[in-house]
């Protein structure tokens, strides 16, 4: 979670300076300020979920996954064999569902 609130602070200096490099024109004629500021805020805090806590749960269910596939290798090898063949097409569709 601490990494996640580092890296979005330094995400948000980054965007906010190059905001801040454009040409008046830019302000002026296409965009206003609080859109700026409401646009940082909104990307800033999609990242700073997808560090914090996605990835959070993506290093807890790997383990996980693991050890309940070892668990089943030992139990029933042969339904963890079919099992094995099964779980690429899965991830295949999950993707392309998301």
């Amino acid at each position: 979670m601490r990494t996640g609130e580092r890296k979005s602070t330094k995400i948000r200096i980054k965007y906010l300076k190059v905001a801040l490099k454009q040409d008046i024109k830019f302000f002026h004629a296409e965009v206003r300020t609080s859109d700026i500021v409401f646009t940082i805020n909104i990307d800033v805090v999609m990242v700073q979920n997808a560090i914090s806590e996605k990835f959070g749960n993506f290093i807890h269910y790997i383990p996980t996954f693991v050890y309940g596939f070892v668990v089943r290798l030992a139990a029933l090898w042969k339904l963890a064999l079919v099992t094995l063949a099964i779980v690429p097409m899965i991830a295949v569709i999950e993707g392309i569902l998301k």
